[in-house]
């Protein structure tokens, strides 16, 4: 499956969307189709198409993101929330949360199984890559019983101690 989509000709660029409303607004002020399709640089088939159906912008390419920049953008920043909270999300988790995220807000998608594809991931990435995913890493169970709060307590008493009897001189270094 292709990921990284690169046109090879420039078959079908010849014509901008404002030419095509021009085009559009002198075939409704009287012009011929094919006349205005000779003045404005357009393909007179796309002219065709595009009076019968009142389409004046440009699409191209059949793939569009399941969310809006601006939803990306609230998604992205949730992200980083739920990481700055030391929750750590695999790939899994990230696709689990976008398909939830667009059920909960009633957004259209083809998310398959309760979870966003690996071709929406990578794309997603790509078009993010301050985002970073972090693996979990299971804590021991040592180390999950001694952090408890007498621990903590006498981590700081002895801070406290040792910064009593400790008289740190501050000097600035020149070299």
């Amino acid at each position: 499956m292709v990921f990284n989509y690169k046109r090879k000709s420039e078959r079908g660029s010849t014509w901008t969307e404002t030419s095509m409303e021009h085009a559009l607004q002198a075939v409704r002020n009287g012009e011929s189709i094919r006349k205005a399709s000779l003045i404005y640089n357009i393909p007179f088939s796309t002219l065709l198409k595009h009076v019968k159906s009142n389409k004046t912008t440009k699409s191209l390419g059949r793939f569009k993101t399941v969310f809006t920049p601006e939803e990306e953008q609230e998604f992205v920043t949730h992200i980083k929330e739920l990481d700055s909270r030391f929750y750590a999300l695999m790939r899994r988790d990230l696709c689990v949360l976008a398909y939830q995220y667009a059920e909960a807000n009633h957004i259209i998608h083809c998310f398959k199984n309760n979870a966003a594809g690996q071709q929406w991931y990578q794309n997603f990435m790509k078009r993010h890559p301050e985002l970073s995913l972090r693996t979990h890493e299971p804590t021991s169970v040592a180390r999950a019983s001694g952090f408890n709060r007498p621990q903590v307590e006498r981590f700081f008493e002895n801070l406290r101690d040792s910064s009593r009897k400790t008289i740190f001189c501050l000097k600035i270094c020149t070299m």
